[in-house]
């Protein structure tokens, strides 16, 4: 395909964003070829390949203002072209991965939501948070924009680690007729139904050999949620070049109890959802400039 064939086609791409104007899908269009054509993310490699007059600095610093438009947003851009790809995308079960990622190192972390498809993540929507955990209510929200984005009769599993592990979390998924494989604390209590007694999960006689797997168990006991199925395994990590280790891992899953259960999670634990987008993230001036949200509501 030639760049102008290219550069037609993106045009095509973003006349479904509603709201821009023409000189809007132009600029949008010349900066999505450059970076197509480059191949990269750095401003300067894509400020050779932009289909306009004007010398390598002039060009760095037209993305520079392009990056700072109001309206290249989410919302208003990236939302519809996600949209629109979507419409095309066939599989059985559409994986959902929750995950959080350090943005600067020192004030705002990114929350994000991604689409698992073929080993990676593609990111569906993501909120820019002050530095550490996030809560139920960011997570939920964060949720219901990516709710607007997938077809209301897709089977979607919801994938995180167990900073997304809240009964919150799993009440709205199932509300949402989702599933869900979540982390989970060692501490967490969890009791089979009808039994007296709450036990640890980590109580749970997992070894590096042998999974173990608890099906039909109320979870915590505040929130006494029911029916929830908890497994747990050892998962082997590289601590060191030469020290690899292994350490016990928790879920709790809306899923039934079957053989094929770690084998669907590892769509989550077999990839960094959020840390492969956050460099591209976070070398746009727009993003820097985001302020953070705290506790957001759906």
């Amino acid at each position: 395909m030639s760049s102008l064939q290219l550069e037609d086609s993106m045009k095509t791409v973003f006349g479904h964003a509603k709201g821009l104007t023409a000189a809007q899908t132009e600029n949008l269009t010349c900066a999505s070829v450059g970076m197509l054509l480059a191949g990269s993310v750095q401003l300067t490699k894509i400020a050779r390949w932009l289909h306009r007059e004007g010398q390598q600095d002039s060009r760095v610093q037209y993305l520079r203002r392009l990056l700072d438009s109001d309206y290249l947003t989410q919302e208003q851009v990236y939302q519809p072209l996600v949209r629109q790809a979507l419409s095309g995308y066939r599989a059985t079960e559409w994986h959902v991965l929750l995950d959080r990622s350090t943005l600067d190192g020192t004030t705002r972390d990114v929350l994000m939501a991604s689409l698992h498809f073929r080993r990676r993540a593609i990111p569906l929507a993501w909120q820019v948070n002050a530095l550490g955990g996030s809560s139920a209510r960011q997570q939920i929200s964060l949720l219901a924009q990516v709710r607007h984005l997938l077809p209301a009769e897709q089977a979607v599993v919801v994938h995180g680690d167990s900073e997304f592990g809240s009964v919150e979390m799993m009440r709205f998924v199932r509300a949402q007729h989702w599933q869900f494989i979540l982390g989970q604390a060692a501490h967490k209590l969890y009791r089979r139904f009808g039994d007296k007694v709450w036990r640890r999960v980590d109580s749970l006689p997992v070894t590096p050999r042998h999974a173990v797997y608890v099906p039909d168990v109320e979870w915590t006991q505040d929130a006494c949620y029911y029916p929830v199925n908890v497994f747990a395994f050892y998962r082997p990590y590289q601590n060191s070049p030469r020290s690899p280790r292994h350490e016990a891992r928790y879920y709790a899953t809306s899923l039934p109890i079957a053989h094929t259960l770690r084998r669907r999670g590892r769509r989550r634990w077999g990839s960094n959802a959020c840390s492969e987008t956050v460099s591209l993230l976070a070398g746009t001036s727009r993003l820097r400039r985001c302020k953070p949200i705290i506790d957001t509501t759906v």
